[in-house]
């Protein structure tokens, strides 16, 4: 008998753990199998980073930066682009590899659906940071409040 169950609550864990009892006391043998995973982003940390790039593309702009400064720093030289939410992911995943290559799929694209909430927080503080460093131009994670 193979069995896939995610755990994630005491309830799911205690099921798993009934299932392990009867399946001993059946068999008398069993091998487990754990994978042990973080959290993937939670909703909140998407819509916030969401908020975050409309926003930091916004500051950048008015700050008088295009994304050819980017470009610029990035590669050396490149055409007067505005910034735009987009483009700023686009930077924000690019670190975000940087840190936690796991995130770049077969495809050799990153994704931050598959940052774990604690590298989603890493890769915003290193994004700020960096753009704080460059530009000087930085923001606190958008909330809710």
């Amino acid at each position: 008998m193979s069995e896939n169950m995610p755990v994630n609550s005491d309830k799911s864990l205690e099921t798993a753990l009934e299932l392990v009892r009867q399946s001993y006391a059946q068999f008398g043998y069993i091998e487990l199998d754990i994978k042990v995973k973080g959290r993937k982003r939670s909703d909140p940390q998407r819509k916030a980073l969401e908020v975050y790039c409309r926003e930091m593309a916004q500051k950048l702009n008015d700050g008088g930066f295009d994304y050819r400064n980017w470009v610029e720093y990035a590669q050396s030289k490149g055409l007067e682009i505005p910034f735009s939410q987009e483009l700023f992911k686009d930077i924000f995943r690019e670190y975000a590899a940087a840190l936690y290559p796991e995130i770049v799929g077969k495809n050799g694209k990153a994704s931050t659906a598959r940052l774990k909430r604690d590298m989603m927080t890493k890769a915003y503080d290193l994004v700020n940071l960096r753009m704080s460093t460059i530009f000087g131009v930085g923001m606190n994670w958008p909330s809710e409040d």
